[in-house]
């Protein structure tokens, strides 16, 4: 039991040599617009995340067609912006073959950028507009238009609005996923739940917090800097297991929960916002990025409880072992808070 004790703990702190920033999600974003016919694109990219690239690549990575019929791309020249961002201009020139049509995007750049990058894309065609987020299993967006600007029939566009909710959803759920930060946080509340019954108090207040100021942020009402926020989630790690060590009750430990979920709601709605979508598009987004959360906390529950039931057996099975575990794993809960907090304040 000193083994398995000693190993999760060295394991959970080994994640944080490579996870001390919170939400590490690439971010590009490119508006596509057809004039004529002519697509314009213009692609903005984090620093980091352009260097190496050129902008015949980033060109040649963007496949363009309308009506089946491929549009040859040509590359407008890359510029640095006054705030360090990287804008690469292109054109492609399409050759339609009849009316009605549609316009075919694929964006193939993601083999050359960072994993888990995001490619927040806005086309514009005559009559009609989509937004969406690219990333590596799902690269390409087909819009059907015709040129006399007359929009196609409703059913037409339900299976990409469909499409793009169940990718928000999927992108929450992603988000709790690769969330160290969160996961360790629900890990150190999970530890000394009680009954189910307070387990299930305790996650509803951070749920109902959370949810208030993801909508608060994502809605651009207000939007705190993230130098506070994020070593204020590592705080409240490093908390949850300081407290672990000398809780008697967890009923009412919802009183804690509920301001940790207000800190961790901003966190939440970091990886929305950095989606930039435009304002019409932020309701449905935040409804399906938020579920996707809610299924995330609710399956990294489902599968904690069984574990830690499983470990508590085996501590009361060895005498000299009791509470042994629990205690190893809420030093990891506070040694991860610690070093977070460390990391993002220096």
């Amino acid at each position: 039991m000193r083994l398995v004790a000693a190993a999760l703990v060295v394991l959970l702190l080994t994640v944080t040599g490579r996870v001390a920033g919170a939400h590490p999600i690439g971010l590009s974003r490119g508006v596509y617009t057809l004039d004529g016919d002519t697509l314009s694109a213009e692609i903005t990219l984090a620093p980091a995340d352009a260097e190496g690239l050129d902008p015949d690549a980033i060109v040649r990575g963007i496949v363009v067609s309308e009506s089946g019929a491929p549009c040859e791309g040509h590359s407008g020249g890359m510029q640095r912006r006054d705030d360090q961002a990287v804008v690469v201009r292109a054109h492609f020139a399409c050759r339609p073959a009849h009316d009605p049509t549609s316009v075919d995007l694929r964006v193939a750049l993601f083999g050359d950028l960072p994993p888990g990058h995001r490619h927040a894309v806005h086309l514009q065609v005559p009559g009609r507009v989509v937004d969406d987020v690219f990333y590596k299993s799902h690269d390409t967006v087909s819009l059907p238009f015709t040129r006399a600007g007359v929009a196609p029939p409703p059913h037409a566009l339900v299976g990409p609005q469909v499409g793009r909710f169940v990718r928000m959803v999927w992108m929450g759920i992603e988000h709790i996923g690769t969330g160290y930060d969160h996961l360790a946080f629900l890990f150190g509340l999970v530890l000394v739940a009680g009954r189910l019954r307070d387990l299930l108090t305790v996650i509803s207040a951070f749920t109902i917090a959370h949810s208030i100021t993801l909508a608060v942020a994502a809605l651009g009402i207000w939007t705190p800097p993230a130098r506070v926020v994020e070593p204020a989630i590592a705080l409240s790690i490093a908390y949850v297991g300081v407290e672990n060590f000398f809780i008697r009750s967890p009923q009412r430990r919802w009183r804690v929960t509920l301001p940790f979920g207000l800190v961790h709601g901003f966190g939440f709605a970091s990886a929305l916002r950095d989606v930039a979508l435009p304002p019409a598009e932020v309701p449905w987004a935040l409804l399906s990025f938020n579920l996707g959360v809610e299924i995330g906390q609710v399956a990294v529950i489902a599968a904690l409880l069984p574990l830690l039931g499983r470990l508590r057996s085996w501590e009361a099975q060895w005498d000299r072992g009791k509470g042994l575990v629990v205690h190893a794993l809420n030093a990891a809960v506070v040694a991860l808070g610690g070093i977070w907090f460390v990391a993002r304040v220096f």
